[in-house]
């Protein structure tokens, strides 16, 4: 019945033949997904066309009034214009098909029943010969058993939240023991388990499993699931997948036991705090007198309690305590926010002294006063990591950087012998021997050799729209625009999983190593954690947002057409001026902006002023920009299937990948400095790419 109703208000606003020409033009400022393409194919039928493809037409083509509450939102029932109940067309399409994937009950389906009936009566007001509330009433007295697609359950015997007992065996106890059994494994600081818990919570999930398949008459297999995930021998792709997952952990050590606590901490915060000393031995610390830690402690039962006791407590836990101070708790295990006054880093004792004074006036108000031996984790708070090393000197930096290579050219003939090889290596006047100049050691890209490649739309079993993607480490991050959220995989195509967004998202951005910005369509930004899969700040703003690029603590955010610059509270700082008014994309390297339109590419320097314009009448539809270390920029065409990049200077140009390569309708582009690795997406087939960047200097181009 919906597509029915938008199919008439479509066919109310534009004519099939408006429609074809538009889309033989490539003239629509929406990308439309696989299946869409097929139903325009099909023009000039319009009667099969989605409630999606209607809502897009009507939206982003169609001259109709913004709704009361604004294109994605959610209208007010006081709100009912026309465009308005388009908006809740779609949010009722999607709201229906989550029906099938949660619980629901049978109060909120009366409610929402009255609400789309209101939405039908308006809907015959405007189109009379329609009839839709007919065709509604008709549709539910069809079958009685319609309401059977709802996936109605009662509360657990216990109610929601508590564990159930042994003999409290309905679906809604076993739902109720899969959510506290993941987050009782999820949460465990040690992997080490001793043989009898691991039977245990085999045979838990067995029994479970083997409850939900009577539920479900015997059709879901769950439980031969279990057995198979006990038995099932580890092949050569699952070996990898867990060796590159151990490669991303940090290398975690015991730095010092004060009986009953055992003080552990990676090499992140090592190497931190080894510069802070160095820095505060060489004064370069001024203005700085306190640093933020976290401390992570596992509890195995009545975290939320344990917190809030904290929490109240925290004027008595402070009280006595000097260079360390308790800001707040929060749950995980337990995480306690700490500052710590830059004086006692000094020297390991010291150290040693006030981290043990605090975590024990911490243990003496929770139940673990008495336990034999409680394991705590020091982690840096992300900002002060990303903050020091902004600050560290190049001094600092070497001791505890990445080796550094430096690149010769060496004649053939100096190879002959060991005396002319030594005698070479010290003759002052390096004639045999040059070092290569830094113009040469800079060096465009030559071409690229496929790493990779994947197939998104096998492994999520949908189509999808990827707009944009990030190389992190060892992860690949989408942007989904057609089922709102974050597809995540492995480098090497594995442990593919999904985080569902509340909004559109279109173009994502690098924050830290674990943390990403996803720019969304409804005025506002995500700050999303790929590795815990959750939502840590939603920034709104107050028009629409697109492009999004971070560098140097700040976002660079189009909104409105105009470059804004804002901190991570959301704050804006200042505003920059834009190279065109159609700017598509951006990126900060350094100093410098780096933007797109259709067919041109700028770089600017971050007051605005131009450095240099690209034009070349080969690439007429560019999509998304990267770039390298050295300042050459790599650019998706989008109907040209291929990715060209400008060499630093803004004159010369290569395209490096092309349809032979794989690509069509690339989108988005990530270039990760450290590997000299590109990522490219297929915007509407699901497929990806990894490619080598191979370098030659510019004499042999």
């Amino acid at each position: 019945m919906f597509p029915k109703m938008m199919n008439a208000i479509l066919k109310e606003h534009v004519t099939p033949k408006w429609l074809h020409i538009r889309y033989n033009r490539h003239d629509f400022h929406f990308v439309l997904s696989k299946d869409e393409i097929d139903l325009m194919e099909t023009l000039p039928n319009v009667d099969d066309f989605t409630v999606e493809l209607c809502y897009k037409i009507l939206r982003y083509e169609v001259e109709i009034d913004e709704p009361t509450c604004k294109w994605g939102n959610i209208p007010h029932e006081t709100e009912v214009k026309l465009s308005d109940d388009i908006q809740r067309i779609l949010n009722a399409t999607n709201d229906i098909e989550s029906f099938q994937k949660q619980i629901i009950g049978i109060d909120y389906i009366k409610i929402y029943v009255e609400k789309i009936e209101k939405l039908i009566t308006r809907m015959d007001t405007y189109y009379p010969e329609s009839a839709f509330l007919e065709l509604y009433r008709y549709i539910r007295n069809l079958d009685s058993k319609s309401h059977s697609h709802f996936s109605l359950i009662q509360q657990p015997t216990k109610g929601w939240g508590n564990f159930p007992d042994q003999t409290d065996v309905t679906i809604a106890d076993d739902v109720e023991r899969i959510r506290i059994l993941r987050n009782e494994i999820a949460h465990r600081h040690n992997t080490n388990i001793e043989d009898k818990l691991f039977e245990e919570y085999f045979a838990g999930f067995r029994d479970i499993c083997h409850r939900i398949d009577q539920y479900f008459s015997g059709g879901t297999g769950y439980e031969q699931s279990i057995i198979d995930c006990k038995t099932f021998s580890m092949d050569i792709q699952m070996k990898n997948k867990y060796e590159n997952a151990l490669k991303e952990l940090e290398n975690m050590k015991m730095r010092f036991e004060s009986k009953p606590i055992r003080f552990y901490w990676g090499d992140t915060f090592e190497t931190s705090l080894n510069s802070l000393r160095i820095m505060l031995k060489d004064q370069k610390l001024q203005g700085k007198t306190k640093i933020h830690v976290q401390i992570v402690f596992q509890k195995e039962s009545d975290i939320e309690r344990h917190v809030a006791i904290l929490n109240s407590l925290k004027h008595e836990i402070n009280e006595g305590l000097t260079g360390i101070e308790f800001i707040v708790g929060s749950q995980g295990s337990i995480v306690l926010h700490v500052t710590l006054s830059i004086d006692i880093i000094e020297t390991d004792e010291l150290l040693k002294s006030s981290l043990t004074l605090f975590l024990r006036k911490i243990l003496d108000n929770t139940d673990n006063s008495s336990a034999e031996i409680v394991d705590v984790v020091l982690i840096l708070d992300e900002e002060m990591t990303t903050e020091l090393q902004s600050k560290m000197t190049y001094e600092n930096k070497f001791h505890y950087s990445a080796p550094m290579y430096l690149d010769f050219n060496i004649e053939a003939e100096l190879f002959e012998t060991d005396d002319k090889m030594e005698e070479q290596s010290f003759n002052n006047n390096r004639r045999n021997i040059r070092s290569s100049p830094i113009a040469n050691y800079i060096q465009p890209p030559h071409f690229c050799q496929l790493r990779k490649q994947l197939d998104i739309s096998s492994q999520t079993k949908e189509g999808q729209s990827i707009e944009d993607c990030i190389k992190i480490g060892n992860k690949l991050v989408f942007t989904d625009s057609e089922y709102n959220r974050l597809i995540i995989c492995s480098v090497d195509g594995t442990d593919f999983h999904c985080i569902p967004l509340p909004h559109s998202p279109r173009y994502i951005t690098e924050i830290s190593t674990k943390t990403v910005a996803v720019s969304c369509s409804e005025r506002c930004i995500l700050i999303i954690n790929i590795y815990l899969c959750f939502i840590s700040r939603t920034i709104n703003i107050t028009g629409h947002c697109s492009e999004i690029s971070f560098n140097d603590k700040n976002m660079y955010v189009i909104i409105r057409r105009i470059l804004q610059v804002i901190n991570k509270s959301g704050n804006i700082k200042r505003t920059i001026p834009l190279p065109s008014d159609s700017i598509l994309y951006i990126t900060v390297h350094r100093d410098k902006l780096v933007c797109i339109d259709r067919t041109a590419i700028y770089c600017c320097y971050l007051d605005g002023t131009l450095v240099w314009k690209f034009e070349n009448e080969r690439y007429q539809n560019l999509q998304r920009l990267t770039t390298d270390d050295e300042g050459n920029v790599y650019v998706t065409d989008f109907l040209n299937n291929s990715v060209v990049v400008v060499f630093d200077d803004g004159q010369h140009c290569r395209q490096i990948l092309s349809e032979s390569d794989g690509l069509y309708r690339p989108s988005g582009i990530h270039y990760d400095k450290k590997e000299n690795v590109v990522l490219v997406n297929n915007r509407l087939n699901g497929k990806a790419f990894l490619f080598d960047v191979m370098k030659k200097d510019r004499g042999g181009t």
